[in-house]
């Protein structure tokens, strides 16, 4: 069942709050996909890690990606934020988005022609986090964003195998 316009409203506005928490709004905190680097982060095809942060809210996420660099791209992230679990999988290939309520995966309605700027303000989180991984060798790496939240990233794993069917509810 697809969800109206209104609820994919609400979920840009909400990501914009979630994306604030270990996001810069500094473009230059962001990598391309085709900007050469010798770290392995930069040339993953695959890149699954954990996030954890703290400011006036506390949250745990696992966030997925595969096809990284492509139009086929996938993108999921579950956990919680203050205890309440949420989860989005934006899924390239498919050009669907589903988004965890109450339980259940629930497929939005993205009319194709916002379907680009809706990619973009999802896929802003995880291009955050990654480019923050760039100098990341083994271990947790831990910064400082720029609003002072602490975030930490762990158990990343570059280039694992994932399954198609985990970009699908």
């Amino acid at each position: 069942m697809k969800k109206t316009f209104g609820l994919l409203l609400g979920l840009v506005l909400m990501l914009s709050l979630v994306a604030a928490v270990g996001c810069s709004d500094d473009p230059n905190d962001e990598i391309p996909n085709d900007v050469p680097n010798d770290s392995d982060v930069a040339g993953a095809t695959s890149l699954q890690y954990s996030v954890e942060w703290s400011n006036d809210a506390t949250g745990d996420f696992t966030f997925m990606a595969k096809d990284i660099g492509t139009e086929d791209a996938k993108l999921k992230w579950e956990g919680t934020t203050d205890g309440v679990e949420e989860g989005t999988i934006i899924n390239g290939e498919l050009k669907s988005i589903w988004v965890l309520e109450d339980g259940a995966w629930v497929e939005l309605d993205v009319p194709d022609f916002m379907w680009d700027d809706v990619w973009d303000d999802l896929w802003r989180m995880f291009e955050t986090h990654r480019t923050h991984l760039l100098e990341w060798t083994d271990g947790d790496w831990t910064y400082t964003d720029a609003a002072g939240n602490s975030v930490r990233i762990y158990d990343v794993q570059v280039d694992p195998t994932l399954a198609d069917a985990l970009f699908e509810p």
